[in-house]
């Protein structure tokens, strides 16, 4: 999370590209929720289902690119 705030201060008034744009937001918000969801899957019974493990990281790396283009578009 702290690596996504300092891309993203670094990268301020700056032109960077989608994918820069990209790295930058899974560093802050999808970073928290990884390590949210994984907590609870490391607590539940199914810790040892790898194949669950990567869905629910796709999962929140998604949520968290979502959340920060709505509030990258509601900013403006």
């Amino acid at each position: 999370m702290c690596l996504g705030q300092s891309l993203d201060l670094i990268s301020e008034h700056k032109q960077i590209s989608l994918s820069e744009l990209e790295l930058i937001h899974r560093n802050k918000t999808g970073a928290l929720l990884i390590a949210a969801l994984k907590l609870g899957f490391i607590c539940s019974p199914h810790f040892t289902d790898k194949r669950l493990e990567q869905s629910l990281t796709q999962y929140a790396e998604a949520i968290g690119l979502a959340f920060q283009v709505q509030r990258r578009y509601f900013r403006y």
